[in-house]
């Protein structure tokens, strides 16, 4: 946490009773929470999701090569974006 946060944060419990402070501290770390865990499951559904699509990847009957590459590039750029290790085969 930053001094200045720090700061803002001790003068607003100075003005506030014990039970207010306790009250949004809770409510403030919950927040942080509901954030971390909503993104964090996003995250690894987008994993999931990008490990998956690379595992069926399959040539259609009128695709061409070149298209099958781009795409199958395209998956193994987007699992390394999200930090997963795809090794070429």
């Amino acid at each position: 946490m930053e001094a200045k946060e720090f700061g803002r944060l001790s003068y607003i419990k100075l003005l506030l009773s014990n039970e207010q402070a306790l009250q949004f501290a809770s409510d403030h770390n919950a927040k942080i929470y509901k954030i971390k865990s909503t993104f964090t499951g996003l995250a690894e559904d987008r994993k999931i999701d990008a490990n998956d699509e690379l595992k069926n990847l399959r040539l259609k009957s009128n695709e061409s090569a070149n298209d099958y590459i781009d795409g199958a590039r395209g998956i193994a750029t987007k699992c390394h974006s999200l930090g997963l290790d795809v090794s070429p085969r």
